[in-house]
């Protein structure tokens, strides 16, 4: 996105055509819809595109949009700046946290008028703040980013290897002699789409199939796990693995 420029000069989304480097108009933003995006755009499920503008909706102080690049029409769901205390002019992208929970900032409103970092729900449209900024205002030249911190928490995982299985819940211990078969790489991913990887992990599997992390640091969400031996094919988690702070999760790859 630009914020400036196309038919309204009040800024534009646009495509790159990688095969020929042409750039393509999708959207010209206006006034009357909303105008001046600071940032980019977040994906979240179902390929959803949503972006924010800083100027521009219902009250003139921006919104919160969701993009239908199947028909180029910008639809707005959330309207900043009702009244004059609440936030006003968004800026920077929309971060995704968990269960597709979105948190960014605005530059003005709050206390003092120097905007505060908000948290937005798409799925119900639920707008609330999280922290009103109490020193200087953000500006488009000190536009800050969010990182959602690791907790630690621990994990237990069980899986048997083809091959190695011997019976009554046991493989042989061909690493050493103690007790241990082999390294297995564990992958944590992103539950929703684009499915990033978060993390990847080299454990040892014990000979009843246990493997552990104590503790497992990741960011508080959902993940998708798979395992992987070697150059075999990866085996993944049937369900969702959910990350809290100090929590103690068996994850059986074994049971049906």
């Amino acid at each position: 996105m630009t914020s400036s420029g196309s038919t309204n000069d009040k800024g534009l989304l646009f495509q790159i055509n990688l095969s020929d480097d042409h750039i393509q108009t999708i959207l010209s933003f206006d006034s009357t819809s909303l105008s001046t995006p600071l940032g980019g755009l977040t994906i979240i499920e179902n390929n959803k595109l949503l972006g924010v503008t800083s100027n521009g909706g219902l009250y003139g102080n921006g919104g919160i949009f969701s993009m239908n690049l199947t028909t180029s029409s910008l639809n707005p769901i959330y309207q900043f700046g009702s009244n004059s205390t609440d936030p006003k002019s968004p800026i920077g992208k929309l971060y995704s946290g968990r269960n597709n929970i979105l948190y960014g900032f605005t530059q003005e409103g709050c206390i003092g008028n120097k905007g505060c970092i908000y948290e937005f729900d798409p799925f119900t449209n639920t707008f609330m703040i999280l922290l009103e900024n109490q020193s200087a205002n953000i500006t488009p030249t000190t536009i800050p980013s969010l990182i959602l911190s690791s907790q630690k928490a621990n994990l237990t995982m069980r899986i048997f290897l083809e091959g190695y299985y011997v019976g009554l819940n046991e493989m042989h211990d061909e690493l050493l002699t103690g007790g241990f078969v082999d390294t297995v790489n564990i992958s944590f991913f992103n539950s929703s789409f684009p499915f990033n990887l978060v993390k990847n992990y080299k454990k040892i599997l014990n000979k009843d199939g246990y493997i552990y992390f104590t503790p497992l640091v990741l960011p508080i969400g959902e993940y998708l796990i798979e395992v992987r031996h070697r150059n075999s094919i990866a085996t993944w988690y049937k369900r969702k693995y959910i990350h809290l702070p100090n929590s103690n999760t068996l994850l059986d790859f074994t049971s049906n």
